[in-house]
C-alpha cells in the first residue's frame, strides 16, 4: 500500500488554525464582558483556577467543546467551552478535578455540552479516586436549551 503523502504546509496550517481556536477559546466572553468580571471585582473562571491550584499542573479537557443548540438564536452565538472550564489539577501536590464556570460566557448558564462537561469531570473524579472542586458562578440553567 503507498503510503500518504505528507504536505508540510497543510500540517502548517492545521496547527495554526487549532492555536488560534484554542486561544479564541481561552479569551472567554470577549474583552467587554472580561472588563465587566473585574468591574465587579470578581475574578475569571481561568484566574479562580490559577489561584486554587498548584503551580503548572492544570490540565485542561473540553476547551474546544461548543454549543449544541441553534435555537433562539443561539445558532451564530460562539460560547467559548460552552461557558466552563474543566480540567486536572493539584492542590498541595494531591490530585483533584476541577471545574470553574465562566459568567462572562452567558452569565455561566449551564447548557447541554456545559452539563457534560461537569458530568464528565465529575465521572473522571469518580474514576481516578480523586476530590471535585466546583467553582461555581452562574445565573443557572440556560432556558434557549430547553
Amino acid at each position: 500500500m503507498p503510503k500518504a503523502k505528507r504536505e508540510p504546509h497543510l500540517v502548517s496550517e492545521k496547527t495554526s488554525d487549532l492555536l488560534r481556536r484554542e486561544e479564541k477559546a481561552r479569551a472567554g466572553g470577549g474583552v467587554e464582558r472580561l472588563a465587566a468580571q473585574k468591574a465587579q471585582g470578581k475574578l475569571t473562571a481561568r484566574e479562580r483556577l490559577g489561584l486554587l491550584l498548584d503551580d503548572d499542573s492544570f490540565e485542561e479537557l473540553g476547551l474546544l467543546v461548543e454549543k449544541r443548540s441553534s435555537d433562539f438564536g443561539l445558532g451564530e452565538r460562539y460560547l467559548p467551552a460552552d461557558g466552563v472550564v474543566t480540567g486536572l489539577g493539584r492542590v498541595n501536590g494531591r490530585g483533584v478535578c476541577v471545574f470553574s464556570q465562566d459568567f462572562t460566557v452567558m452569565g455561566g448558564s449551564l447548557g447541554l455540552a456545559h452539563a457534560k462537561k461537569i458530568c464528565n469531570i465529575l465521572d473522571l473524579a469518580l474514576e481516578s479516586g480523586v476530590p471535585v472542586i466546583g467553582l461555581c458562578d452562574s445565573g443557572g440553567a440556560r432556558i434557549q436549551e430547553g
